[in-house]
């Protein structure tokens, strides 16, 4: 099962341009961990600003890009696995940077659930127990409230 995602991998606040003395904001992506094709664009100016990543063994740790008045300089980069991208505003303008989503990463579907590669996945041995929680932080529903679809363990009785 895949489709496209409806939430980014990666999204930065504005980043504001260099204001006389002081440079530019800059937005670091998190690590990537599987290699994939990660498609990006400029969350204020849209697509026709964009450009992709490319995550591979063996690429650099850490990949610059420069943002300038409608373009990203080296749109297209290649990042290694673990690898980040950091991208800085030189240019006069406000700027942001937004992973495009898409079906581009591979996806598992659990309880009706579609998760990215990138979420924590939990190793056990046949028979064995596991207990997990997760909360949904999802604006509009408490935050301690359990999310649909996932397992709970009772509290003990106190006797």
């Amino acid at each position: 099962m895949s489709g496209a995602r409806g939430t980014p991998v990666f999204q930065s606040a504005p980043l504001n341009p260099p204001a006389g003395a002081t440079p530019g904001d800059s937005f670091t992506s998190p690590p990537f961990s599987f290699a994939a094709h990660y498609n990006y664009y400029c969350g204020i100016h849209g697509p026709s600003m964009s450009g992709t990543i490319t995550v591979q063994p063996g690429g650099p740790s850490l990949t610059l890009v420069t943002i300038v008045d409608f373009q990203f300089n080296l749109p297209n980069v290649i990042v290694g696995v673990g690898g980040q991208v950091r991208w800085t505003n030189n240019g006069p303008s406000l700027h942001s940077v937004v992973e495009a989503g898409g079906d581009s990463l591979p996806s598992f579907c659990v309880n009706g659930r579609s998760f990215v590669g990138n979420t924590p996945t939990i190793l056990a041995k046949a028979g064995q127990k596991i207990h997990w929680y997760v909360f949904n932080l999802v604006a509009g529903r408490k935050a301690s409230s359990p999310a649909i679809g996932t397992t709970s363990r009772r509290r003990p009785t106190p006797w």
